[in-house]
């Protein structure tokens, strides 16, 4: 007798979260920032500015993320990175920005609005939105301003996903699984 149940296996889960990815100049600029900052530093490749984490989610919910994404009202806009700071009880450093422009506000709020109508944070989110780019973990407070601000022109949203390696002191893997450009 064959039996049915043995082919419902729970679905497949991922870690993701809707971030803005910076060009190469943008790149090259944070890189330069994380000079002199004693923690581990984010890889290249994983710098990004996370306009929302989303946690776990069901596999089947990425092509609902990305039509959203899609359908959202996305232009190109300046951040001017002219901030570094310190979460001391995560010891994180980070830069970011005195004054967000109104489209990073709006584009947050959009995003916030879809997960609370479509129940996909578990979480309800009181916290400010604290926009920033994670420049090193377990990292040391540094007291230095940044020397040179500088713009960087946003012109990259996406739905990400994060693959934590099970390999003890190695960064996670930031997998861009869609992308809408400006």
């Amino acid at each position: 007798m064959h039996d049915s149940h043995q082919n419902l296996k729970p679905e497949n889960t991922h870690r993701l979260f809707l971030a803005l990815l910076p060009d190469p100049q943008t790149v090259n600029r944070l890189t330069k920032l994380q000079e002199g900052i004693e923690g581990r530093k984010t890889p290249r490749g994983n710098l990004h500015l996370t306009l929302m984490f989303l946690g776990s989610q069901p596999e089947s919910r990425i092509p609902e993320l990305a039509t959203f994404i899609d359908s959202l009202a996305f232009q190109a806009f300046d951040l001017c990175i002219d901030r570094r700071g310190f979460f001391s009880r995560l010891k994180i450093s980070w830069a970011g920005i005195k004054e967000p422009p109104p489209m990073l506000a709006k584009l947050h709020q959009a995003i916030w609005d879809y997960c609370r109508r479509n129940s996909i944070l578990e979480y309800d989110m009181k916290r400010p939105f604290r926009p920033h780019i994670t420049l090193a973990r377990n990292a040391k407070p540094t007291g230095t301003p940044i020397p040179e601000p500088f713009i960087w022109h946003v012109t990259r949203l996406a739905l990400m996903e994060s693959i934590i390696s099970h390999e003890r002191g190695r960064p996670a893997i930031y997998k861009v699984l869609h992308e809408k450009r400006a």
